[in-house]
Protein backbone atom coordinates (compact mmCIF):
# COMPACT_ATOMS: atom_id res chain seq x y z
CA UNK A 1 0.00 0.00 0.00
CA UNK A 2 1.80 3.38 -1.18
CA UNK A 3 2.11 5.53 1.83
CA UNK A 4 1.96 9.88 1.63
CA UNK A 5 3.18 12.18 3.50
CA UNK A 6 2.14 15.66 3.51
CA UNK A 7 4.15 18.49 4.96
CA UNK A 8 4.78 22.26 3.77
CA UNK A 9 8.41 23.13 5.36
CA UNK A 10 11.83 21.31 4.28
CA UNK A 11 11.66 18.69 7.36
CA UNK A 12 8.42 17.76 6.52
CA UNK A 13 9.16 17.32 2.57
CA UNK A 14 12.47 15.91 4.27
CA UNK A 15 10.25 13.07 5.91
CA UNK A 16 8.32 11.90 2.90
CA UNK A 17 11.00 11.97 0.61
CA UNK A 18 12.76 9.96 2.33
CA UNK A 19 9.89 7.24 3.53
CA UNK A 20 6.69 7.77 1.11
CA UNK A 21 5.84 7.43 -2.38
CA UNK A 22 3.62 10.38 -2.72
CA UNK A 23 4.15 13.69 -0.68
CA UNK A 24 0.61 15.57 -0.43
CA UNK A 25 0.88 19.76 -0.38
CA UNK A 26 -2.35 21.17 0.56
CA UNK A 27 -4.03 24.75 0.25
CA UNK A 28 -3.44 27.12 3.28
CA UNK A 29 -4.59 30.43 2.35
CA UNK A 30 -4.95 29.44 -1.76
CA UNK A 31 -6.51 26.50 -4.04
CA UNK A 32 -5.16 29.04 -7.20
CA UNK A 33 -2.49 26.64 -8.88
CA UNK A 34 0.05 29.69 -8.66
CA UNK A 35 -0.04 29.19 -4.70
CA UNK A 36 1.77 26.57 -5.27
CA UNK A 37 4.64 26.90 -7.44
CA UNK A 38 7.48 27.78 -4.57
CA UNK A 39 5.93 25.27 -2.77
CA UNK A 40 6.59 23.31 -5.43
CA UNK A 41 10.24 24.40 -5.86
CA UNK A 42 10.96 23.94 -2.46
CA UNK A 43 9.98 19.92 -2.34
CA UNK A 44 12.25 19.40 -5.55
CA UNK A 45 15.33 21.05 -3.73
CA UNK A 46 14.71 18.84 -0.69
CA UNK A 47 14.35 15.82 -3.17
CA UNK A 48 17.65 17.00 -4.49
CA UNK A 49 19.38 17.55 -1.43
CA UNK A 50 18.38 14.15 -0.16
CA UNK A 51 19.49 12.38 -3.94
CA UNK A 52 15.91 11.45 -4.40
CA UNK A 53 15.04 12.30 -8.14
CA UNK A 54 11.57 13.96 -7.82
CA UNK A 55 10.40 11.88 -10.67
CA UNK A 56 10.07 8.80 -8.36
CA UNK A 57 7.72 10.23 -5.71
CA UNK A 58 3.61 11.28 -6.22
CA UNK A 59 2.85 14.61 -5.56
CA UNK A 60 -0.81 15.37 -4.30
CA UNK A 61 -2.37 18.56 -4.05
CA UNK A 62 -5.03 19.12 -1.62
CA UNK A 63 -7.37 22.05 -2.67
CA UNK A 64 -10.71 23.19 -2.17
CA UNK A 65 -13.33 23.24 -5.21
CA UNK A 66 -16.21 25.52 -5.10
CA UNK A 67 -18.54 23.87 -8.25
CA UNK A 68 -20.01 25.81 -11.15
CA UNK A 69 -23.67 26.71 -9.76
CA UNK A 70 -23.15 25.12 -6.31
CA UNK A 71 -24.32 27.19 -3.31
CA UNK A 72 -22.07 29.35 -1.76
CA UNK A 73 -20.93 27.45 1.19
CA UNK A 74 -17.40 27.72 3.18
CA UNK A 75 -14.71 24.79 2.09
CA UNK A 76 -12.78 23.22 4.80
CA UNK A 77 -10.42 25.66 5.66
CA UNK A 78 -8.19 25.09 2.66
CA UNK A 79 -7.73 29.03 1.93
CA UNK A 80 -9.86 30.64 -1.13
CA UNK A 81 -11.34 27.91 -3.02
CA UNK A 82 -11.26 27.69 -7.45
CA UNK A 83 -13.93 28.68 -8.54
CA UNK A 84 -15.16 29.16 -12.39
CA UNK A 85 -16.68 27.37 -15.35
CA UNK A 86 -16.19 23.72 -16.21
CA UNK A 87 -13.59 24.90 -18.09
CA UNK A 88 -12.15 26.90 -16.06
CA UNK A 89 -11.37 24.83 -13.51
CA UNK A 90 -10.41 22.25 -15.57
CA UNK A 91 -7.64 24.41 -17.24
CA UNK A 92 -6.76 25.08 -13.12
CA UNK A 93 -6.52 21.70 -12.43
CA UNK A 94 -4.42 21.26 -15.45
CA UNK A 95 -2.15 24.01 -14.39
CA UNK A 96 -1.42 21.61 -10.95
CA UNK A 97 -0.17 19.06 -13.80
CA UNK A 98 2.54 21.47 -15.18
CA UNK A 99 3.81 22.18 -11.97
CA UNK A 100 4.58 18.68 -11.15
CA UNK A 101 1.53 17.56 -9.26
CA UNK A 102 0.43 13.94 -10.04
CA UNK A 103 -3.07 13.45 -8.56
CA UNK A 104 -5.68 15.69 -6.96
CA UNK A 105 -7.51 15.60 -3.09
CA UNK A 106 -10.25 17.38 -3.76
CA UNK A 107 -12.87 19.27 -1.07
CA UNK A 108 -15.99 19.86 -2.47
CA UNK A 109 -17.09 23.11 -1.47
CA UNK A 110 -20.77 23.06 0.07
CA UNK A 111 -20.20 19.11 0.88
CA UNK A 112 -23.56 18.14 -0.49
CA UNK A 113 -24.32 15.43 -2.70
CA UNK A 114 -25.86 18.03 -5.14
CA UNK A 115 -21.97 19.96 -4.82
CA UNK A 116 -20.54 16.86 -6.20
CA UNK A 117 -22.50 16.07 -8.75
CA UNK A 118 -22.12 19.56 -10.13
CA UNK A 119 -18.64 18.60 -9.50
CA UNK A 120 -19.13 15.86 -11.46
CA UNK A 121 -18.18 17.16 -15.19
CA UNK A 122 -14.93 18.74 -14.15
CA UNK A 123 -14.06 15.47 -12.69
CA UNK A 124 -14.45 14.05 -15.54
CA UNK A 125 -12.47 16.14 -17.56
CA UNK A 126 -9.80 16.45 -15.46
CA UNK A 127 -9.02 12.19 -16.24
CA UNK A 128 -7.90 13.41 -19.02
CA UNK A 129 -5.17 16.02 -18.02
Amino acid sequence: MPLMLAGHGPRTMGLAVSHADIWSGFATTSSEPGAFASMMDLFNAVCTEQGRDPDTIGRSVGIDIHPPGASDDHGWGLGSALRGSVDELVTKLAEFADLGFTSFEIVVVGHTTEAIERLAPVVAAAKDI
